[in-house]
This record gives C-alpha cells, sequence and structure tokens, in this order.
C-alpha cells in the first residue's frame, strides 16, 4: 500500500473557494506506519504544471497512524482581491466588458503527500486546489459550501461582494440586490469562470441591461467571455465594470444620461440568452450632492471589492510629527563673531504629515448601511476624493454599530487616514 488522503477539501464539493477556511487533509498508509508523513506544497500563477515549492512539512503520525494538515495555514495570507488588472494598471476605472486580474488574486496548489522513512521521501498522492482571497468563519464548519458563487444556473449569486451578505434587501430569484452610485462613481466588481476548475458552466457572456427613469429597457450591451493570459490563473478571475462611470464608458454613444439602473449578469450564448447567474442591480444615486463626494473600496469577505460613497460634509485634517534638536546660533568668523536676527537654535531634522478625513452620509440606505460593516474588517481600503486618483488608507474609527433594520435613512460617519506618509 501507499500513502493516501482519506480526506481533502474537494471530498465536500469541488472546485475554487476562498483561502480563508479550514483546508484540511488527512493522510493515511494502511501498510504500516511511517517515522513520519510529508506534505509538499506548490503555489502556482500557472494553470499547467506544479509550480514552485513554498512548503515542506513532516507530520509525526497519531495513535492511528493518521496525519492532518490545514492548507490555509500557508495559503491564506498569499492569495488577495486584486489591486491591478493585466497590464498593471489600477483596476477599479476598467471600461472594458471584462479585465482579467494581477498575478496574486487567484492562484493554484498542489499538495503532494508520502511517507519519510530513515531519510527516505516517498511521495505517492496528488490533490489540486484553486484558491482566491476572502475568510470564512469558524462558525461556518468545515469545508462551508461555496457553490452558490459557481455560475451554473439562474440561482447562484457568482458576484464576489459582501452585498450578498447584507440582512436588509434580501436577495430575491434573480437578484442579489442592488447599490446605488453616482455618475461619476468608479467601482468594479469581481467574480470568475470555475470552467476547467472542477466546474461545468455555460456562462460565456456578460449582459448589462440599461433602464431609463420609465423602467424601459434602453439597451442591452453583452461582453464575450475571454480567459486573457491563458494559460496564467488570473484568466479565469475577472474585473467587470460597476460604476456608472464605467458602465458609461463601455455603452459609448448607446448611454441613455436619463438612466434609472441597470443590470449586470452572466448567460450563455443561446439566440435567447438564458441567465447563469443572478443579477446585480445599480441604481442611480440623486440624492443632493452639496459637498465633494469621498468614495472608499475595501477588500471583501469573499476576495473581490466593494464601494461606499460618503458625499456630507467631509472634513480633511492635516498633522505633523517633528523631531528637533538645537543648535549654537551664529558662527565664529577670523575675526568676530556673527549671527543673523533669522538664525534659528531649534532645528527640524525630521518631519512627517499626515492627512486624515472625517467622511459623512446622511443618508445612507439600509443596505448600504450593513455593507458598512464588512469595510471595518477590510484589510485593505483604498478612497479617492472626487474624481481624483486612488490612494490607500486605513479605518480609524475602530468601532461600528449595525442597527436593527428599519426603513429609514441613516447618518453614518468615520474616520479614515492616508496611508502613506506626506514627506515635508
Amino acid at each position: 500500500m501507499a500513502v493516501i488522503f482519506t480526506r481533502t477539501p474537494l471530498s465536500a464539493f469541488t472546485g475554487p473557494r476562498p483561502a480563508g477556511q479550514k483546508l484540511i487533509y488527512s493522510l493515511y498508509d494502511s501498510a504500516s506506519t511511517p517515522d513520519r508523513y510529508v506534505v509538499v506544497v506548490y503555489e502556482n500563477t500557472a494553470f499547467t504544471g506544479d509550480g514552485t515549492e513554498i512548503a515542506k512539512l513532516y507530520i509525526t503520525p497519531n495513535a492511528n497512524n493518521r496525519a492532518h494538515f490545514d492548507l490555509s495555514d500557508i495559503a491564506e495570507g498569499r492569495v488577495q482581491a486584486p489591486v491591478t488588472n493585466d497590464s498593471n494598471g489600477l483596476g477599479f476605472g476598467v471600461t472594458s466588458g471584462l479585465d482579467s486580474a494581477s498575478d496574486g488574486s487567484f492562484l493554484k496548489y498542489t499538495v503532494k503527500g508520502g511517507r519519510y522513512d530513515a531519510g527516505t521521501e516517498t511521495i505517492s498522492v496528488t490533490s489540486v486546489m484553486y484558491l482566491h482571497g476572502g475568510v470564512f468563519q469558524t462558525s461556518d464548519g468545515i469545508d462551508p459550501d461555496f457553490r452558490d458563487f459557481y455560475p451554473t444556473g439562474s440561482t447562484r449569486s457568482w458576484f464576489l461582494t459582501d452585498l450578498t451578505k447584507v440582512a436588509v434587501n434580501p436577495p430575491t430569484s434573480d437578484h442579489i440586490g442592488e447599490i446605488m452610485m453616482a455618475d461619476d462613481d468608479e467601482a468594479i466588481v469581481n467574480a470568475y469562470s470555475p470552467l476547467f476548475l472542477g466546474v461545468s458552466t455555460s456562462l460565456n457572456r456578460i449582459r448589462i441591461r440599461l433602464y431609463d427613469d420609465t423602467g424601459s429597457l434602453v439597451h442591452t450591451q453583452y461582453t464575450t467571455v475571454a480567459y486573457v493570459g491563458y494559460p496564467s490563473m488570473r484568466s479565469f478571475f475577472w474585473i467587470l465594470p460597476l460604476g456608472p462611470y464605467n458602465v458609461s464608458e463601455l455603452f459609448d454613444t448607446n448611454w441613455d444620461t436619463d438612466w434609472a439602473y441597470y443590470d449586470i449578469d452572466g448567460v450563455n450564448s443561446a439566440a435567447t440568452p438564458v441567465a447563469q447567474t443572478k443579477a446585480i442591480r445599480v441604481r442611480r444615486d440623486c440624492r443632493p450632492i452639496k459637498n465633494e463626494p469621498v468614495q472608499i473600496a475595501f477588500s471583501n469577505t469573499l476576495g473581490g471589492w466593494d464601494f461606499l460613497r460618503f458625499d456630507g460634509r467631509n472634513l480633511k485634517t492635516i498633522s505633523s510629527e517633528t523631531k528637533t534638536y538645537r543648535q549654537t546660533v551664529g558662527t565664529y568668523g577670523q575675526t568676530a563673531f556673527r549671527a543673523n536676527p533669522w538664525s534659528r537654535g531649534k532645528t527640524a531634522y525630521h518631519v512627517i504629515g499626515t492627512e486624515t478625513w472625517e467622511l459623512r452620509n446622511r443618508s445612507f440606505s439600509v443596505q448600504e448601511r450593513d455593507l458598512l460593516q464588512y469595510a471595518f474588517r477590510s484589510k485593505d481600503v483604498m478612497y479617492r476624493i472626487g474624481t481624483g486618483d486612488w490612494l490607500p488608507c486605513t479605518i480609524n474609527t475602530n468601532s461600528y454599530v449595525v442597527q436593527p433594520a428599519s426603513a429609514q435613512l441613516f447618518d453614518v460617519s468615520l474616520q479614515i487616514e492616508l496611508a502613506q506618509n506626506i514627506r515635508c
């Protein structure tokens, strides 16, 4: 006999999933107990081949001649929501119907197991996992079901957005929910095709349906699925336009400036397209804007990005940290002491500035308010002022109360800080 996996994460279901969960492998050899079990982990940015060895573990068998190994201990910190697209530009402003993500957002892991006896390794079993960013909680149990995010039918959520987790405005049979955005807002949504990765799907087009303020369909835009960069793993992980700025550029002359909302979903190539996913709806934000808005983007619990807009009276604060030393004022020349009235005795040798913003929105919807809780839990947050560039930030506000659902609008505020030193 030889070492086998008596359990893998694929025992529950096949297909990609977030790295932030228990990914338990169990090894066993019925013939005899080895000195140690050996596990070798490979990581690959490409679909083909094992890739690079990133870990090797020697595990002592337990009393029942078993060994257990959790792949997430190694992989979780190595995948993240994609910041850049395949051309290494910031992905939030993409205006094509589909763009592939940067390397590091979706990776292939090959786990090989065997026995180690008297200095000799014998590898006999292999398992392959495809992982992206995102987390599950301990309360979700072992091998939580992620199949709702595979595009295999019109009831699947598919889009990697925490809108799918918001308790209020619950998902319907054909929509995962909606988000409000203004005309200049940039935003993307992430999704992927598990085709060739253990799951069969008929999705091969992205569909965007634009509606005017009467609820009439104005135009339907299709984008054919393309595996840009194949066989790179990033070719399976996509950046799709979501914000009005992105979608209007994609529509070009077919865009209606009196739009009310649009729906985005994945469909097949039939003459009458059949939905392979639920739709995500973007509704036009017509709330009065008296101040320059601030958008924030945050990596979510599913390995993608979510966006929120603050258009209240957003206050900017500049502060500095200074280190100084004292020096003698004046100099001794050949014949006399010289000192200027403006000579400095206390001198700064190190000054660093910080920029903080107090963000506010006085009319958050129930869904926006609930989505904000995931921003507080995010490891990667960015912001932009008006139509400016996206910059990294941290959220300084330490707590957030999620109020029970109601029909009212909510006044929400928080403080963010630019995650870069301001050079002085």
